[in-house]
Protein backbone atom coordinates (compact mmCIF):
# COMPACT_ATOMS: atom_id res chain seq x y z
CA UNK A 1 0.00 0.00 0.00
CA UNK A 2 1.40 3.51 -1.00
CA UNK A 3 1.30 6.48 1.44
CA UNK A 4 1.17 9.73 0.43
CA UNK A 5 3.15 13.35 2.09
CA UNK A 6 3.15 16.59 2.19
CA UNK A 7 6.35 18.19 3.16
CA UNK A 8 6.75 21.83 4.18
CA UNK A 9 10.28 22.42 3.08
CA UNK A 10 10.23 26.71 2.61
CA UNK A 11 12.89 28.55 1.49
CA UNK A 12 15.20 25.30 2.04
CA UNK A 13 13.66 23.58 -0.63
CA UNK A 14 16.15 24.57 -3.45
CA UNK A 15 18.90 23.07 -1.23
CA UNK A 16 17.78 19.69 0.00
CA UNK A 17 16.79 17.87 -3.24
CA UNK A 18 16.55 14.33 -3.12
CA UNK A 19 16.75 14.24 0.54
CA UNK A 20 14.14 14.43 3.40
CA UNK A 21 15.47 15.18 6.95
CA UNK A 22 14.18 16.60 10.57
CA UNK A 23 16.18 16.47 13.45
CA UNK A 24 14.26 14.34 16.56
CA UNK A 25 13.72 17.74 18.81
CA UNK A 26 14.00 21.24 18.46
CA UNK A 27 16.02 24.04 20.56
CA UNK A 28 13.77 23.64 23.64
CA UNK A 29 14.02 20.09 23.61
CA UNK A 30 10.71 19.01 22.45
CA UNK A 31 10.23 16.40 20.11
CA UNK A 32 9.01 17.26 16.69
CA UNK A 33 5.94 16.27 15.10
CA UNK A 34 7.20 15.42 12.26
CA UNK A 35 10.28 13.34 12.95
CA UNK A 36 8.12 10.57 13.51
CA UNK A 37 6.06 11.00 10.51
CA UNK A 38 9.54 10.52 8.63
CA UNK A 39 10.06 7.78 10.55
CA UNK A 40 7.07 5.87 9.25
CA UNK A 41 7.65 6.36 5.72
CA UNK A 42 9.47 3.42 3.62
CA UNK A 43 10.07 2.79 -0.14
CA UNK A 44 7.20 3.70 -2.52
CA UNK A 45 5.54 6.14 -0.87
CA UNK A 46 5.00 9.58 -2.64
CA UNK A 47 5.36 13.02 -1.01
CA UNK A 48 4.09 16.27 -2.33
CA UNK A 49 7.21 18.95 -1.77
CA UNK A 50 5.33 22.60 -0.39
CA UNK A 51 7.72 25.34 -1.28
CA UNK A 52 5.72 27.90 0.96
CA UNK A 53 2.04 28.12 -0.89
CA UNK A 54 3.10 26.39 -3.98
CA UNK A 55 3.86 22.42 -4.28
CA UNK A 56 6.89 22.42 -6.46
CA UNK A 57 8.12 18.46 -6.42
CA UNK A 58 6.27 15.28 -6.47
CA UNK A 59 8.93 12.54 -5.50
CA UNK A 60 9.13 8.98 -4.63
CA UNK A 61 10.33 7.72 -1.68
CA UNK A 62 13.52 5.01 -2.55
CA UNK A 63 15.14 4.29 1.01
CA UNK A 64 13.92 3.28 4.65
CA UNK A 65 14.28 5.85 7.21
CA UNK A 66 18.11 5.89 8.66
CA UNK A 67 19.63 8.09 11.80
CA UNK A 68 21.56 10.50 10.09
CA UNK A 69 23.24 13.99 11.12
CA UNK A 70 22.05 17.27 10.10
CA UNK A 71 23.17 17.23 6.70
CA UNK A 72 24.94 20.37 5.31
CA UNK A 73 21.96 22.08 3.37
CA UNK A 74 19.82 22.27 6.52
CA UNK A 75 22.20 24.51 8.70
CA UNK A 76 20.80 27.81 8.02
CA UNK A 77 17.65 26.74 8.31
CA UNK A 78 16.60 24.97 11.43
CA UNK A 79 17.71 25.71 15.09
CA UNK A 80 20.52 23.20 16.43
CA UNK A 81 23.55 21.79 15.87
CA UNK A 82 25.41 19.72 13.43
CA UNK A 83 25.30 16.96 15.47
CA UNK A 84 21.32 17.20 15.80
CA UNK A 85 20.32 14.16 14.79
CA UNK A 86 17.10 13.15 12.97
CA UNK A 87 15.27 11.00 10.42
CA UNK A 88 16.91 10.89 7.03
CA UNK A 89 15.41 9.77 3.99
CA UNK A 90 16.39 9.75 0.00
CA UNK A 91 13.79 10.36 -2.67
CA UNK A 92 13.78 10.60 -6.55
CA UNK A 93 11.89 13.47 -8.17
CA UNK A 94 9.01 11.80 -9.98
CA UNK A 95 8.49 16.19 -11.30
CA UNK A 96 10.23 19.41 -10.10
CA UNK A 97 8.75 22.37 -12.43
CA UNK A 98 5.25 22.27 -10.63
CA UNK A 99 4.03 25.25 -9.43
CA UNK A 100 0.35 24.14 -7.78
CA UNK A 101 -1.05 26.86 -5.55
CA UNK A 102 -2.22 25.12 -2.47
CA UNK A 103 -4.46 28.58 -2.12
CA UNK A 104 -6.16 27.37 -5.26
CA UNK A 105 -6.39 23.85 -4.66
CA UNK A 106 -7.37 23.60 -1.26
CA UNK A 107 -10.57 21.46 -2.34
CA UNK A 108 -7.76 18.83 -3.16
CA UNK A 109 -6.97 18.76 0.62
CA UNK A 110 -8.98 18.28 3.66
CA UNK A 111 -8.56 20.73 6.38
CA UNK A 112 -7.47 20.14 9.95
CA UNK A 113 -7.26 16.48 10.90
CA UNK A 114 -3.74 14.99 10.65
CA UNK A 115 -3.11 16.70 7.36
CA UNK A 116 -0.29 19.93 6.98
CA UNK A 117 -3.69 22.28 6.91
CA UNK A 118 -5.73 23.38 9.42
CA UNK A 119 -9.04 24.69 9.25
CA UNK A 120 -8.78 27.82 7.89
CA UNK A 121 -6.57 26.51 5.28
CA UNK A 122 -3.31 27.59 5.73
CA UNK A 123 -0.49 25.21 7.08
CA UNK A 124 0.55 24.05 10.56
CA UNK A 125 3.03 25.75 12.27
CA UNK A 126 6.15 23.60 12.68
CA UNK A 127 5.00 20.37 11.30
CA UNK A 128 7.51 19.46 8.73
CA UNK A 129 5.54 16.21 7.21
CA UNK A 130 2.65 14.96 7.40
CA UNK A 131 0.26 12.16 6.28
CA UNK A 132 -2.95 13.34 3.24
CA UNK A 133 -5.11 11.04 2.49
CA UNK A 134 -5.52 8.84 -0.94
CA UNK A 135 -8.39 10.78 -1.87
CA UNK A 136 -6.29 14.09 -1.54
CA UNK A 137 -3.53 12.82 -2.97
CA UNK A 138 -5.45 11.18 -6.02
CA UNK A 139 -6.25 14.87 -6.86
CA UNK A 140 -3.27 16.67 -6.83
CA UNK A 141 -1.79 13.85 -8.58
CA UNK A 142 -4.27 13.92 -11.81
CA UNK A 143 -3.55 17.59 -11.65
CA UNK A 144 0.16 17.22 -11.28
CA UNK A 145 0.14 14.70 -14.35
CA UNK A 146 2.15 12.52 -12.45
CA UNK A 147 1.52 8.60 -12.85
CA UNK A 148 3.08 6.89 -9.98
CA UNK A 149 5.91 3.88 -10.94
CA UNK A 150 6.26 0.50 -9.06
CA UNK A 151 9.25 0.64 -7.10
CA UNK A 152 11.27 -2.24 -8.79
CA UNK A 153 12.68 -5.48 -6.57
CA UNK A 154 16.30 -4.24 -5.38
CA UNK A 155 18.81 -6.99 -6.82
CA UNK A 156 21.10 -6.98 -3.44
CA UNK A 157 24.12 -9.05 -5.18
CA UNK A 158 24.12 -5.74 -7.53
CA UNK A 159 23.31 -3.06 -5.25
CA UNK A 160 24.30 -4.46 -1.35
CA UNK A 161 27.67 -4.06 -0.17
CA UNK A 162 29.18 -6.41 2.36
CA UNK A 163 29.20 -6.10 5.93
CA UNK A 164 31.19 -6.90 8.43
CA UNK A 165 30.41 -10.19 10.83
CA UNK A 166 28.69 -7.21 13.53
CA UNK A 167 25.44 -6.82 13.62
CA UNK A 168 22.99 -4.36 11.14
CA UNK A 169 22.76 -1.55 12.68
CA UNK A 170 19.94 1.31 11.78
CA UNK A 171 22.50 2.80 8.78
CA UNK A 172 22.04 -0.23 7.08
CA UNK A 173 18.80 -0.87 6.16
CA UNK A 174 20.23 2.72 3.68
CA UNK A 175 22.06 -0.27 1.51
CA UNK A 176 18.37 -1.52 0.68
CA UNK A 177 18.31 1.27 -1.72
CA UNK A 178 20.27 1.28 -4.98
CA UNK A 179 23.71 2.51 -4.10
CA UNK A 180 23.79 5.06 -6.96
CA UNK A 181 20.92 6.85 -4.99
CA UNK A 182 23.16 6.72 -1.99
CA UNK A 183 26.29 7.80 -3.91
CA UNK A 184 24.01 10.51 -5.68
CA UNK A 185 23.43 11.76 -2.35
CA UNK A 186 27.34 12.05 -0.68
CA UNK A 187 28.46 13.42 -4.05
CA UNK A 188 26.03 15.98 -3.74
CA UNK A 189 26.90 17.17 -0.31
CA UNK A 190 30.58 17.23 -1.06
CA UNK A 191 29.91 19.48 -4.56
CA UNK A 192 28.24 21.70 -2.05
CA UNK A 193 31.01 21.87 0.15
CA UNK A 194 34.22 21.72 -2.57
CA UNK A 195 35.28 22.73 -6.06
CA UNK A 196 35.09 20.43 -8.64
CA UNK A 197 38.24 19.18 -8.16
CA UNK A 198 39.73 15.48 -7.43
CA UNK A 199 40.95 15.36 -3.57
CA UNK A 200 43.84 13.35 -4.64
CA UNK A 201 45.34 14.75 -7.78
CA UNK A 202 44.05 18.12 -7.90
CA UNK A 203 42.49 17.97 -11.46
CA UNK A 204 39.70 19.78 -12.19
CA UNK A 205 36.88 17.91 -13.45
CA UNK A 206 33.27 18.00 -14.96
CA UNK A 207 30.55 16.59 -12.10
CA UNK A 208 30.27 13.18 -13.96
CA UNK A 209 34.04 12.25 -13.38
CA UNK A 210 34.09 13.04 -9.82
CA UNK A 211 32.62 10.14 -7.19
CA UNK A 212 31.87 10.35 -3.21
CA UNK A 213 34.58 7.56 -2.31
CA UNK A 214 34.52 6.21 0.86
CA UNK A 215 37.80 7.36 3.01
CA UNK A 216 37.26 3.51 5.15
CA UNK A 217 34.35 1.40 3.92
CA UNK A 218 31.19 1.80 4.55
CA UNK A 219 30.95 -2.37 6.01
CA UNK A 220 33.99 -0.91 8.54
CA UNK A 221 32.30 2.34 9.93
CA UNK A 222 30.57 2.11 13.39
CA UNK A 223 26.89 3.38 13.41
CA UNK A 224 28.13 6.41 14.80
CA UNK A 225 30.79 7.02 12.03
CA UNK A 226 27.84 6.33 8.80
CA UNK A 227 25.96 9.64 10.23
CA UNK A 228 28.58 12.06 9.62
CA UNK A 229 28.33 12.12 5.80
CA UNK A 230 30.91 15.08 5.47
CA UNK A 231 33.66 13.25 6.62
CA UNK A 232 33.12 9.43 5.40
CA UNK A 233 34.02 10.34 1.82
CA UNK A 234 36.14 12.31 -0.32
CA UNK A 235 35.36 13.82 -3.72
CA UNK A 236 37.75 11.61 -6.13
CA UNK A 237 38.08 11.38 -9.85
CA UNK A 238 37.39 8.57 -11.78
CA UNK A 239 40.76 9.07 -14.12
CA UNK A 240 42.74 6.63 -11.94
CA UNK A 241 42.63 8.20 -8.61
CA UNK A 242 39.48 6.28 -7.09
CA UNK A 243 40.69 2.66 -8.33
CA UNK A 244 44.18 3.26 -7.06
CA UNK A 245 42.81 4.39 -3.63
CA UNK A 246 40.26 1.59 -3.52
CA UNK A 247 43.15 -1.08 -4.02
CA UNK A 248 45.67 0.27 -1.70
CA UNK A 249 47.86 1.54 -4.18
CA UNK A 250 47.84 5.05 -2.83
CA UNK A 251 46.67 6.08 0.81
CA UNK A 252 46.81 9.26 2.55
CA UNK A 253 49.44 9.80 5.54
CA UNK A 254 48.63 11.74 8.81
CA UNK A 255 50.37 14.86 7.69
CA UNK A 256 47.43 14.93 4.73
CA UNK A 257 50.19 14.17 2.38
CA UNK A 258 49.33 11.20 -0.56
CA UNK A 259 51.81 8.29 -0.52
CA UNK A 260 52.31 5.30 -2.82
CA UNK A 261 53.19 1.75 -2.19
CA UNK A 262 56.92 1.06 -2.19
CA UNK A 263 55.78 -2.43 -4.36
CA UNK A 264 56.78 -2.14 -8.04
CA UNK A 265 53.66 -2.55 -10.58
CA UNK A 266 54.36 -2.17 -13.95
CA UNK A 267 56.82 0.77 -15.46
CA UNK A 268 53.30 2.71 -16.55
CA UNK A 269 51.11 2.82 -13.39
CA UNK A 270 55.10 3.61 -11.26
CA UNK A 271 55.32 6.72 -13.33
CA UNK A 272 51.44 7.77 -12.18
CA UNK A 273 52.20 6.84 -8.48
CA UNK A 274 55.23 8.75 -8.96
CA UNK A 275 53.23 11.91 -10.10
CA UNK A 276 50.31 12.03 -7.49
CA UNK A 277 52.89 11.14 -4.20
CA UNK A 278 53.64 14.22 -2.14
CA UNK A 279 50.44 15.65 -3.30
CA UNK A 280 48.00 17.46 -0.12
CA UNK A 281 45.04 15.58 0.01
CA UNK A 282 42.02 18.43 -0.27
CA UNK A 283 39.97 16.01 2.05
CA UNK A 284 42.14 15.59 4.85
CA UNK A 285 41.26 17.61 7.98
CA UNK A 286 40.67 17.17 11.66
CA UNK A 287 37.18 15.25 11.09
CA UNK A 288 38.77 12.82 8.08
CA UNK A 289 42.38 12.50 9.79
CA UNK A 290 40.91 8.61 11.19
CA UNK A 291 39.54 7.57 8.80
CA UNK A 292 42.43 7.85 6.28
CA UNK A 293 44.57 6.11 9.42
CA UNK A 294 41.91 3.08 8.63
CA UNK A 295 42.27 3.00 5.11
CA UNK A 296 46.38 3.77 5.82
CA UNK A 297 46.54 0.57 8.33
CA UNK A 298 44.08 -2.05 6.64
CA UNK A 299 43.85 -1.47 2.87
CA UNK A 300 47.32 0.77 2.11
CA UNK A 301 49.96 -2.07 0.26
CA UNK A 302 52.98 -0.33 2.03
Amino acid sequence: MTNYWWANQSDNFEQVEGTLWTNFVNEGGARRPGAAALGNTRPGDVVFHCDKQLIKTVSIIVSDPVTAYRPPAYQSRQSGSDTDEGWLVLVKPLVTDLRINRREELSSVELGGTGPLNKLGGLKRGVYLSPIPEGSAEKLLAISGVEVPDIPEMDLDEYAQPFSDAGLAGTDKLVLAKRRVEQHYLRSILLQESETKCSICHREVPENLLVAGHIKPRWACSEEERKNFLSIAMLICLLGCDSLYERGLIAVDARGNVTRTSQSVTPDVDRLLDALAGNECLAHNGSTADFFQWHRGNTFVG
